[in-house]
């Protein structure tokens, strides 16, 4: 796997009047599939996830999206307080717009820790979501 080509593509997106940064992933010999979504942990952004995504995209043959939440790695810092409910936020706001804005119609949501949770949220939120 170590030798597998992924190209990254990086970008800044505004998604919920935020600017969030994110990270495509597009294996060698991309499949017709759903973009695999990689939601990080509470104190988490897209480099600590390090090389999975990419070894996971390559092994499946899909494509892959990473992205730092608002107050995360090198999207825009927190200015106020989180609220109780801002897993659910990010589930019902943020994960919806950020898929919206760089095309991603179909999706396999992979999250660790409060990744888990927001796409556990996400999927009761909208459960026809393909």
């Amino acid at each position: 796997m170590g030798g597998d080509k992924v190209q990254r593509e990086r970008a800044t997106i505004k998604a919920a009047e935020r600017e969030l940064a994110v990270q495509r992933l597009w294996p060698e010999g991309t499949a017709d599939g759903p973009t695999l979504v990689f939601l990080h942990e509470g104190l988490g952004c897209i480099a600590l996830w390090k090389d999975f995504p990419s070894r996971l995209c390559a092994r499946l043959g899909l494509p892959g999206l990473v992205y730092d939440r608002w107050g995360y790695g090198q999207s825009e810092p927190m200015d106020r307080p989180r609220t109780t409910r801002y897993l659910h936020d990010e589930a019902r706001l943020f994960l919806p717009a950020v898929l919206e804005q760089v095309g991603v119609t179909r999706s396999i949501l992979i999250g660790h820790s409060d990744g888990g949770s927001i796409a556990l949220l996400y999927a009761a939120a909208f459960p026809s979501a393909p």
